[in-house]
């Protein structure tokens, strides 16, 4: 009788071992990711406080912590930004090539390469979007793109498709507004110089509506 209690005693300590192993090493992945979760935090509220260098210090202690923290990935990006269009460009182009398939990360570099000039380039990814292309992300980044390309009237449709989605946000109704009161057509302007006029006591987007009304205003029609 003593052997096969034996067996069971030796058969199961190394299991125990594993199983111990295995609890503590995903214990510390949790507290590694965690930690850095808190950085991010830190630099998160530094960079509202436009305290750039403590931001700085804080992204790079949660990236050193979980190097593919996509939080902690953007927070450089949008310091880059702060400086230098090129810069936040290339800083994006890393990010993109960590996390080829996010979405989130092609519409921040088509935006970037955007700012920074580099309209073909901003194209090119736009073009090996991957799967649908009915996909909010990809119309901002479509509207933003026909903007620069100043195809006035497409911006304003893909826009106009961006306000409906049904994620869509402040900022993209505030934008569609935008454009439509710059329209050739006299009831369509109207009617957004009416809604933007409603805008501006939105607490979130009403300095951009009152912005909008300014440059509708001083301007004229172009699409």
């Amino acid at each position: 009788m003593r052997r096969p209690r034996l067996i069971l005693v030796t058969t199961g300590l190394p299991l125990l071992m594993t199983g111990s192993a295995y609890f503590f090493l995903n214990s510390s992945v949790q507290i590694r990711d965690w930690r850095s979760d808190q950085a991010v935090e830190i630099a998160q509220k530094a960079f509202s406080q436009n305290q750039f260098e403590k931001a700085a210090l804080a992204a790079q202690r949660a990236l050193q912590l979980n190097n593919h923290n996509r939080r902690a990935q953007e927070i450089p990006a949008n310091l880059a930004g702060k400086f230098s269009a090129a810069d936040e460009m290339e800083r994006r182009r890393q990010i993109l090539k960590q996390n080829p398939a996010d979405r989130e990360a092609l519409l921040a570099f088509c935006l970037a390469a955007v700012l920074a000039g580099e309209i073909e380039t901003a194209t090119e990814v736009l073009g090996s979007w991957p799967g649908d292309t009915h996909d909010i992300r990809f119309c901002r980044a479509a509207a933003t793109l026909a903007l620069a390309r100043k195809q006035y009237r497409s911006a304003l449709s893909i826009q106009k498709e961006v306000a409906q989605f049904a994620d869509a946000e402040p900022t993209d109704r505030l934008r569609f507004a935008a454009l439509e009161a710059l329209s050739n057509d006299p009831a369509e302007r109207a009617d957004r110089q009416a809604v933007l006029e409603h805008l501006k006591s939105d607490e979130e987007i009403g300095a951009g509506a009152r912005q909008a009304l300014i440059v509708s205003a001083r301007n004229e029609p172009i699409c």
